[in-house]
C-alpha cells in the first residue's frame, strides 16, 4: 500500500501481497485508511461505537481475506495481533511504520518464541494459528443452530443448558441468592463476530477430522476453567460420536518469595528467555565452585543442562493446580527435591562404573547370580519396581509432579543403599548384584528425567 490517501471504494477488492484481498464492507462509509491508519473523514468525532483502535482491531483481527494476504504471517493468532501490534504500532506510530513493519514484527516475534521453545527442547509437529480456522466459523454456528444446540438471544447466538446433568454440575447455570440462573456460552456475538468458543469448536472439529486423536489436551491457567467446561459440553452435544478424550490441564501461578506474582525488581513481568539465561549463568557459577579445573567448554555445556533442567523441574514439581514460590536458591540446590540433586545422583553412579571400567548401560547380572542380603538393597529394589506403576498414574491425570516425587524418593533410596552397601569393594556375588542395582537406578533416573524434558550430564 502506498502513502497516498485511498478511499474505501478504491480499497474494496484491491489486491495486496499474496493471494488476499481487502474486504472493508463492514466499516463506516466515511472512513479511509492511509498507510495502516484509520482516518475519520469530515467528522469532528468517530462514528458511534467506533474509534481508531476499534476499527484497526476489526481490520487486522477479523478480516480473513486481508490476513491471507500476509503470507506466512497469516496464521499469527488474533490475540497476538491485537495485543502485540497495538502495543508497538498504535496511532501515529502504526501509521508511520506501515503494516509491512508490523508484519516484520510478527515474524520476528514468532522467531523469538520458536528460539525459546528450541532451548527447552520443545518442537511442534503441527502448528496452526487461530485465523487458520476462520473459514469454518460460520458453518460451526449454523450447524449448532440447525441441530437445536444454539439459539438466538438478544441478537447473539448462545448455547444454554439442556438439563441433561445435575444443576451443580451444569456449566451453563450459575447460582445466586435467588437460585439457579442461565449462564449461556456465546458462539456468535450480536454484531456477527465469532469468539474464542467458536474458534475452539472449529479447532476441535478440524483436529478430530484430520488427526483423529485419542486425546485432546488444552493447557491454560485456572481462570479458563468455565470456558473449557462449556466448550467440552457443547462439543459432546454437537459431535457425540467422536470418542476422543477431552482434557483441560490447568495450572496455578508462579509467585515471588514475597508471595506476590513473580516479577523483576522493576515490577515488570519476567521474560522466559532472560530467566533461562540467568539459570544457566547461575548454574555455571555453582559448577565452577565445585569443579574449578573443569574446561570452560565442558562447564558451559553442563551449565545448560543443569540450569534449564532446574527451571523445568521447579515448574513441574508442585501440584500443577496450586501456586508455587520461585526461588533461585532452592531451584539450583544440590540438596532436596531438585533437578540438580537428581542429576548429581546419576553422575555419582556413572562415576562408580567409570572407576570400575564398566559401561553401566551394558552391565547385567544373570538372575541366577543375583543376591540380596541388606535391607537397603531390598528397599531399593522395591522402589525401582514402582517405576512401571507410577507412569500410568502420571498420564491418567496429567500430573508430572508424581514422577518428580518418585524420582526424588528413588534417589534417596539409592543414597541410603550406597551408604550401607559397598559396591566395588564387595565380594561376589554381592558386587555384581550391587552394580546391577546401581546401573538400573541410573537408567531409571535418566529415563524419568527425560520424560520430564530434562537431560543428565556425565559429570558435574
Amino acid at each position: 500500500m502506498d502513502n497516498s490517501a485511498t478511499t474505501l471504494a478504491d480499497l474494496r477488492n484491491r489486491n495486496v501481497p499474496g493471494d488476499g484481498k481487502f474486504d472493508q464492507s463492514s466499516l463506516p462509509s466515511n472512513v479511509e485508511i492511509q498507510a495502516g491508519r484509520v482516518d475519520f473523514l469530515n467528522m469532528t468525532s468517530a462514528p458511534a461505537g467506533f474509534d481508531e483502535t476499534t476499527l484497526l482491531r476489526q481490520y487486522l483481527g477479523r478480516n480473513h481475506q486481508f490476513r491471507r494476504g500476509l503470507g506466512p504471517y497469516a496464521n499469527v493468532q488474533r490475540r497476538a495481533i491485537i495485543d502485540d501490534a497495538f502495543g508497538y504500532f498504535s496511532g501515529e506510530a502504526f501509521a508511520a511504520s506501515g503494516y509491512r513493519n508490523a508484519i516484520g514484527f510478527f515474524g520476528r516475534t514468532a522467531g523469538q518464541v520458536d528460539a525459546v521453545y528450541a532451548r527447552l527442547g520443545i518442537h511442534f509437529d503441527l502448528s496452526h494459528g487461530e485465523s487458520f480456522y476462520n473459514p469454518w466459523l460460520r458453518d460451526v454456528v449454523k450447524d449448532l443452530v440447525a441441530r437445536g444446540i444454539a439459539r438466538e438471544s438478544d441478537g447473539a447466538i448462545c448455547v444454554f443448558s439442556d438439563g441433561s446433568v445435575p444443576e451443580k454440575e451444569d456449566p451453563f447455570l450459575i447460582k445466586d441468592e435467588n437460585g439457579w440462573k442461565p449462564a449461556p456460552a456465546l458462539v456468535q456475538k450480536a454484531d456477527g463476530a465469532a469468539n474464542y468458543t467458536t474458534t475452539d469448536l472449529a479447532t476441535l472439529d478440524y483436529r478430530s477430522r484430520e488427526i483423529s486423536p485419542d486425546e485432546i489436551i488444552c493447557v491454560t491457567d485456572g481462570r479458563q476453567q468455565l470456558h473449557f467446561r462449556q466448550l467440552f459440553a457443547i462439543w459432546r452435544r454437537w459431535q457425540p460420536r467422536v470418542q476422543a478424550k477431552l482434557s483441560h490441564v490447568w495450572f496455578g501461578s508462579v509467585l515471588g518469595e514475597d508471595g506476590k506474582p513473580f516479577k523483576t525488581r522493576s515490577g515488570d513481568t519476567v521474560k522466559l528467555a532472560d530467566l533461562l539465561d540467568e539459570a544457566v549463568d547461575r548454574a555455571a557459577k555453582v559448577i565452577a565452585e565445585k569443579n574449578p579445573d573443569m574446561p570452560e567448554a565442558e562447564r558451559t555445556e553442563i551449565a545448560k543442562i543443569i540450569g534449564l533442567g532446574a527451571v523445568k523441574y521447579a515448574d513441574l514439581l508442585p501440584n500443577r493446580q496450586g501456586d508455587y514460590v520461585f526461588s533461585w536458591e532452592k531451584m539450583l540446590s544440590f540438596q532436596g527435591n531438585t533437578a540438580p540433586y537428581l542429576q548429581n545422583a546419576y553422575v555419582r553412579i556413572r562415576a562408580i562404573f567409570r572407576k570400575a571400567g564398566i559401561d553401566h548401560s551394558e552391565f547385567r547380572t544373570p538372575n541366577s547370580a543375583f543376591a540380596l542380603s541388606e535391607p537397603a538393597e531390598f528397599n531399593l529394589v522395591k522402589k525401582l519396581a514402582q517405576f512401571g506403576e507410577v507412569l500410568p498414574s502420571i498420564l491418567d491425570d496429567h500430573r508430572p509432579n508424581l514422577l518428580c516425587n518418585y524420582l526424588f524418593e528413588l534417589a534417596n533410596a539409592y543414597h541410603s543403599f550406597y551408604e550401607a552397601c559397598p559396591v566395588l569393594k564387595a565380594g561376589e556375588p554381592a558386587r555384581s548384584s550391587r552394580l546391577t542395582l546401581s546401573g538400573t537406578t541410573a537408567r531409571v533416573l535418566a529415563k524419568g528425567l527425560e520424560l520430564l524434558g530434562i537431560g543428565v550430564p556425565e559429570r558435574m
